[in-house]
């Protein structure tokens, strides 16, 4: 049988630089590649998630994302969209006459808007917004077989009755963790035995550690965060832009309330958070989160960020349709 050739890219997605950022391979031509194959390839590429676009099944969309842990397909991912964006307008495939374009992706969570930052024809920046308002759920287990489960105790939590773990999704869910500062996220590590006992098999299994980056400085706007995925596939994440859109969520109804506060919302507006992940891993990434408050309402919540070219080549599977 023979083999057919399927480009594909590499990148570093929210970091300027190479050797930064959460790596991210990208198929910008995947019709043809069954859903095995497609799993095959992200296990044979063995990185957080590989992303494979084919043409939408509605006109609402420009193109179809089907996204990849090793272990298997997921519904939405942040870092995946924002750079299979950047690679499409790189290659020419989403067109970028002016500074600014844009693309409507179709994935399993709905319709995401991208916006394409273009300078010299070159994409140097992008942001996806969420389709969905985030929803927040009590935590599956308790605070001490939490802080277990995430190496610490529970005297390692921030003040818990203004941040309450609680388990937020945009598309895919993750357990919000609020810890005291950036050196308890530094001693934080996954416990697979009280992880196992206590959180797997539940809305909870992906841990996301977050930490104000300034001591005592819990409303301000810098953060540095932590994910645990042991379930994709992903041990350590350097950057999930799906848990930052649950993140602004977040921040935007527990952060920026003091404690007491009658209203559950801050006053309308739009707010921003600089938010760093990747530190410890020696992969350091930085993710822009917007949020906008209407009428004590979020409507809208954005990631951004930088991706930067690494590889591109071709991977050859067996043609069904070619000769043997």
């Amino acid at each position: 049988m023979a083999n057919k050739a399927y480009p594909f890219y590499t990148a570093d997605v929210f970091s300027d630089r190479p050797f930064g950022g959460n790596p991210l391979a990208v198929f910008p031509v995947a019709d043809g590649i069954t859903d095995e194959q497609m799993l095959c390839i992200a296990r044979e590429f063995n990185l957080s998630e590989t992303v494979f676009v084919q043409l939408p099944r509605t006109p609402r969309a420009d193109r179809r994302l089907r996204i990849f842990t090793p272990t298997g397909e997921i519904p939405f991912a942040g870092h995946p969209t924002i750079g299979a964006a950047a690679i499409l307008t790189l290659i020419g495939e989403v067109p970028a006459t002016s500074d600014e374009a844009i693309i409507y992706l179709e994935e399993n969570v709905g319709f995401i808007p991208v916006k394409i930052r273009v300078d010299l024809d070159q994409p140097v920046y992008a942001e996806l917004t969420v389709n969905q308002p985030p929803t927040f759920d009590p935590p599956p287990a308790s605070l001490t077989q939490i802080a277990a489960a995430a190496g610490l105790t529970e005297t390692d939590f921030l003040n818990v009755d203004q941040f309450p773990p609680l388990v937020g999704s945009c598309g895919l869910p993750f357990l919000i963790l609020p810890v005291k500062d950036v050196e308890t996220l530094g001693r934080s590590h996954l416990a697979h035995s009280p992880w196992q006992d206590h959180l797997r098999h539940t809305p909870g299994a992906h841990l996301y550690l977050i930490a104000p980056s300034a001591p005592h400085t819990p409303q301000e706007d810098r953060w540095q965060v932590r994910m645990y995925a042991p379930d994709l596939g992903i041990s350590a994440g350097p950057a999930p832009g799906c848990a930052a859109t649950v993140l602004g969520g977040y921040l935007a109804q527990y952060g920026l309330v003091p404690k007491g506060d009658s209203d559950p919302f801050p006053t309308d507006g739009e707010y921003r958070w600089d938010v760093q992940q990747g530190v410890e891993m020696g992969r350091p990434s930085t993710l822009a989160v917007r949020t906008i408050v209407k009428q004590q309402k979020i409507t809208a919540i954005s990631v951004g960020g930088h991706s930067t070219l690494i590889s591109k080549g071709e991977f050859l599977l067996p043609d069904s349709d070619g000769d043997a």
